[in-house]
């Protein structure tokens, strides 16, 4: 089904979230200052994230395989590229993180985020997002290969399941559900005509019933990603990543991060649906 594929080519399109990470210490380490705003957002690749999702939107209609009229798709096109503006988005979200986290948290983060071992757990997940298309799809089945032979409940497994609820479960959800909206939109109004209104009632009650299936697809794709990712740090050093995780700043930034972009996308969904039907009946597709 095209929409499975569309979605997956979102979830490759998307950067991952670079991880939280800390140095093993057996003394009580000095916290450093609290990072602004546009630090973390940089330390965790937040200032990225929204990057390739208007293009990926804008791509999504002529991705059907389906006939779709040349006026529409410019219409299309157009209204994603205007509305799913990266700049805007990411200039939301800082505004949602601003003054969220206390200055202890904050510097507990940068501690982390400084430390040599952080470090290196970022510049293991921003290679991911840096290959090609192609690059990605070999890492996956590398990671599918290394998610299979896994013990079910093995120390690694449940890492990598509990890394994906503690920071990009939510995120991946959000995003992959509302690209998935749009890819319905562009199903429900491309014949249209005259008077075009978005459905949306009709979309969310198909959206319902079929983004489970896409949401497990994807999902166990960044399962993936990240088995193969992690697949030369051992079972201590990824633990004690997780163990920072847990940690209430973590958890409480990550749940920050996950409802703004949700809130973010699904907005921007609404404006596109509206601003597309209205430009749509001023050309009179």
């Amino acid at each position: 089904m095209f929409i499975r594929a569309a979605a997956l080519a979102l979830c490759l399109a998307s950067p991952s979230l670079p991880a939280f990470a800390v140095t093993p210490v057996e003394a009580p380490v000095q916290l450093m200052q609290p990072m602004t705003t546009q630090e973390l957002m940089q330390a965790t690749a937040l200032d990225k994230i929204f990057d390739t999702y208007g293009q990926t939107i804008a791509d999504s209609a002529e991705s059907q395989g389906m006939p779709v009229p040349a006026s529409f798709l410019a219409a299309w096109k157009a209204t994603a590229i205007e509305v799913f503006r990266a700049d805007a988005m990411h200039a939301e979200l800082a505004r949602r993180l601003d003054g969220k986290l206390s200055d202890p948290e904050s510097a507990a983060l940068a501690t982390f985020f400084h430390s040599d071992f952080g470090k290196r757990i970022t510049e293991i997940e921003g290679a991911i997002p840096q290959l090609s298309t192609e690059g990605q799809l070999a890492a996956r089945d590398d990671g599918l290969t290394i998610l299979s032979s896994l013990e079910p409940g093995s120390t690694r497994d449940r890492q990598i399941g509990e890394i994906m609820e503690l920071v990009s479960a939510e995120i991946s959800r959000s995003m992959v559900g509302e690209a998935v909206r749009a890819m319905m939109v562009s199903m429900a109004m491309s014949g249209g005509s005259g008077d075009i209104e978005v459905p949306w009632e009709q979309i969310d009650e198909q959206l319902a019933e079929i983004l489970p299936g896409v949401e497990a697809e994807v999902l166990e794709t960044q399962r993936a990603l990240m088995a193969y990712a992690y697949r030369d740090l051992s079972d201590d050093e990824l633990e004690t990543y997780v163990e920072f995780l847990r940690t209430e700043a973590s958890r409480k930034f990550y749940v920050i991060v996950g409802v703004g972009v949700g809130s973010i996308v699904k907005g921007a969904m609404s404006r596109f649906g509206e601003q597309l039907a209205d430009r749509l009946n001023q050309v009179n597709v």
